[in-house]
């Protein structure tokens, strides 16, 4: 099947079984769009793929790999899935509300759907299993952007990236040769992780965001971390990663990381073992619900803010007040008016500190407008006085909620501090 024209309507289905694949060449625009192969190799080259929902498919009986050259643009989600033979590459933008990006992470099954007469279309069902291929790696060399995206990979021709990925959530995960980020990587919260049945790890772009993990227990090691603005994990802990077709999620495969630390019974905090000077973070156990395990991940502490403490002063439009505060970044209140990526200027005052800072949109809630932003151009010493200043308000407030109970165990802040 070869589609050189442009092909418009509210649904569409392109499919094939024959032996011979699939090729599109123009425009591909609708509501939602389906773009199935079951035989041969998938190329969809040149002109725009855009819709609503968006999924791009190879089942298991496809040979010759598959082939992305167009853009791709969902404004709910995006799809693009390869579990046949050979390498998947993506050399488009993928532009979504979900971008999901799977190779040979979990079987596909494409059976005939009769029941909505006079159409007869390929259904696509989704088996929790591993893939019958895994022969083929990924290759994505366009830019990824959404609010919630997963580039995944468990064939043993390993993960590469070669264009800018940007979104709220990013997750990267690989179980099967080398993954290499050779462009940048920014988000909300990014995680890379390198499995057990990996190869190492090559960090040759900036990998940055509000919370960022790179981990591995591959058979290497993971190279340039100095790229890397958060928390390295090399071969500290064991990583599985089992497939998951749970349609809410749009993840081909999990993460889990095992043995898990038994969680500690702190009785006198040390504030040294939670802070480091460039970058304060902490450090919290997680309770995985599937295992009933702890896993340790890394966290941004956030303070919630009062009009006693805060006032907000010239802001860029659309925001209205400032709900808490990190020392990397703001969440805040806004009109609506607000999109991932957009540039913002802010100045507040916060407990007598002036600050003026340019941030960047991270996260916007549709729901409760409600968006996360990261600071761009804040010093570090003004970003360690707004963190400082916010542990010693919260550290107040505990001590007047426990009505002095346990004192004895509790250190001075005020001692900690002038340690620092």
């Amino acid at each position: 099947l070869t589609v050189t024209g442009d092909v418009t309507g509210d649904d569409i289905y392109i499919q094939n079984s024959g032996e011979g694949g699939l090729t599109t060449g123009g425009d591909v625009q609708g509501t939602d769009v389906n773009i199935t192969n079951t035989n041969g190799s998938m190329n969809v080259n040149d002109g725009v793929v855009s819709g609503e929902t968006v999924e791009i498919v190879q089942a298991n009986t496809g040979e010759g790999g598959v082939t992305i050259g167009s853009d791709v643009t969902g404004t709910d989600r995006v799809m693009i899935e390869n579990t046949g033979s050979g390498d998947m590459t993506v050399a488009g933008d993928v532009t979504g509300g979900t971008v999901s990006i799977q190779n040979q992470t979990y079987d596909v099954e494409v059976t005939r759907n009769t029941e909505n007469m006079p159409y007869i279309t390929l259904d696509i069902t989704r088996v929790d299993r591993d893939s019958s291929n895994t022969d083929g790696g990924l290759t994505v060399t366009g830019d990824v952007t959404g609010d919630d995206i997963y580039i995944q990979n468990s064939g043993e021709g390993g993960l590469t990236t070669g264009g800018d990925v940007q979104g709220g959530d990013v997750t990267i995960t690989n179980n099967g040769g080398d993954t290499n980020v050779n462009g940048n990587v920014d988000g909300d919260n990014v995680t890379i992780s390198s499995g057990d049945d990996a190869g190492e790890v090559n960090i040759n772009g900036n990998v940055d965001g509000n919370d960022v993990l790179v981990e591995n227990n591959g058979s290497g090691n993971i190279n340039n971390p100095e790229n890397v603005n958060g928390d390295i994990k090399d071969h500290e802990y064991g990583i599985e990663i089992p497939h998951n077709i749970n349609p809410g999620s749009y993840t081909g495969i999990n993460r889990v990381s095992f043995p898990y630390n038994p969680k500690p019974v702190i009785t006198n905090i040390n504030v040294f073992s939670f802070i480091k000077d460039n970058d304060p973070t902490r450090l919290v156990y997680n309770i995985n619900e599937d295992s009933d395990s702890l896993e340790l991940r890394r966290e941004s502490i956030r303070y919630g803010v009062n009009g006693d403490s805060l006032s907000l002063g010239a802001a860029s439009n659309h925001i209205l007040n400032i709900l808490d505060i990190s020392k990397t970044g703001l969440a805040v209140k806004t009109d609506g008016g607000l999109k991932i990526n957009d540039e913002v200027k802010v100045s507040f005052a916060y407990k007598g500190i002036e600050v003026e800072a340019t941030a960047k949109v991270m996260r916007v809630n549709q729901s409760t407008n409600v968006a996360g932003l990261k600071f761009t151009n804040l010093d570090n010493l003004t970003a360690n006085k707004i963190l400082y200043l916010s542990m010693l308000n919260e550290s107040q407030k505990e001590q007047t909620a426990t009505n002095d109970q346990n004192q004895e165990k509790q250190p001075s802040f005020m001692n900690i501090l002038s340690k620092m």
